[in-house]
């Protein structure tokens, strides 16, 4: 099975630790021209991905489409064996506080259990698309990352141009 190929390969690869593989398909792979998924295709593929021994599967963006939110609905008390249910969504925007950012309520009004937060960190995205500072913008991305923290939920940010500001990022503790 698919399964025991993975892990064959952190055998053969001597990996002391598990490997854990996220994916973004459901996300990632519905944004392909000519495809469209419903919500109970998004839950058969995730079941799929669950064999195949994915850690993390990535639903969708339920902050921009109904079709995700339908999607987490329908999720809701599945049993997967492997896998976690991940929502995706986009920093809060600068100036809001976390706990009053409707995009953020509807993160968690997901109940995916995880969330992955898509920050901006190149200065240029920055500057021209969120018209704020490098150092507003990493206080936002703190902030909410404090935000989900008190929280049950689990939490992973991501970035373009990550390397950019990891250094940053790290001295604000955000990565460890």
């Amino acid at each position: 099975t698919s399964h025991k190929r993975l892990v064959f390969l952190c055998k053969i690869y001597k990996m002391k630790e598990k490997l854990q593989l996220f994916d973004t398909t459901l996300r990632d792979g519905a944004q392909t021209p000519g495809v469209t998924l419903t919500p109970g295709n998004k839950a058969r593929i995730a079941e799929k991905l669950d064999a195949i021994g994915f850690m993390y599967i990535e639903g969708g963006w339920p902050q921009a489409n109904p079709t995700d939110v339908e999607f987490f609905r329908e999720i809701k008390g599945h049993q997967f064996h492997n896998a976690k249910i991940v929502a995706f969504g986009m920093t809060g925007r600068v100036g809001i506080r976390a706990e009053n950012d409707a995009g953020l309520e509807k993160l968690l009004n997901s109940e995916a259990g995880i969330i992955t937060i898509f920050g901006k960190s190149w200065t240029l995205h920055v500057k021209e698309i969120l018209s704020t500072t490098a150092e507003a913008n990493l206080e936002a991305i703190s902030a909410q990352y404090n935000f989900y923290a008190g929280k049950d939920e689990g939490f992973f940010l991501t970035q373009n141009t990550f390397l950019t500001v990891t250094k940053k990022i790290r001295s604000m503790h955000l990565i460890h």
